[in-house]
């Protein structure tokens, strides 16, 4: 938490009751980060960056050629359409892959400014 950039969030509530001939009317609203903040709450470790995870990117050795006969073999992958994966297509799909995985703003990032209004009627 020592690596976490600091935050304030100010959130509001309301509420204002009315009598119109003997019926209590209520209307009713709450307000959650009221000046829409950006509020990082979760920061990688390694990094101290709640956008970086701080993998190395793998080099192309790790990735082979993998035909269309291949069971492990992926059309949309392919981005030449043909028939190969080659080692560059294959990093390129890993990287894709593993920022969908890390890269996460509902995990990382407190929501953006939200109200909720009410409405009560007492008789």
């Amino acid at each position: 938490s020592a690596r976490m950039p600091g935050y304030w969030n100010v959130d509001w509530t309301f509420a204002r009751r009315f009598s119109i001939s003997g019926v209590n009317v209520t209307f009713s609203g709450l307000i959650y980060n009221l000046f829409n903040t950006e509020q990082i709450v979760d920061v990688y470790v390694t990094t101290g960056k709640p956008d970086n995870h701080g993998d190395p990117e793998p080099s192309l050795g790790l990735f082979t050629s993998i035909p269309f006969t291949s069971d492990r073999y992926s059309p949309q992958a392919d981005y030449n359409h043909d028939g190969l994966l080659t080692p560059v297509e294959m990093k390129e799909e890993y990287i894709i892959a593993r920022n969908d995985y890390y890269v996460d703003p509902e995990e990382d990032y407190n929501g953006p400014f939200r109200m909720r209004l009410g409405l009560s009627v007492g008789f």
